[in-house]
């Protein structure tokens, strides 16, 4: 979700650590502190970020999140292609009236 957080500050601004320490409401769907796996709902405003990016933001943005310490180490390329596939996914769970769920493992 911190990375998701940090894609929320490269598109609008807000600022990620800022908003991780308003401390969110939980979005667990599975899982607990004693877990190694993790399923969790993608907040609405960080889902709704990403169904309206447009295409034309999207080299920019992708660039900017690439950048980012969360993402250090990936190649912009790869950042850009994973960014179009979620905003992809999120405009077509917004289409069938769905939600955007991310999963976590150690």
């Amino acid at each position: 979700m911190v990375c998701l957080a940090v894609l929320d500050e490269v598109v609008t601004g807000r600022n990620a650590i800022e908003w991780i320490q308003s401390k969110p409401p939980d979005s667990t769907i599975a899982g607990s502190a004693d877990d190694e796996h993790w399923v969790f709902r993608v907040y609405d405003h960080h889902f709704e970020v990403l169904a309206d990016l447009t295409e034309d933001r999207l080299p920019e943005v992708a660039q900017k999140w690439a950048a980012s310490e969360e993402l250090r180490g990936w190649p912009a390329s790869d950042v850009r292609d994973a960014l179009s596939d979620l905003v992809r996914l999120a405009r077509e769970a917004r289409t069938s009236s769905r939600h955007l769920y991310c999963w976590v493992s150690l």
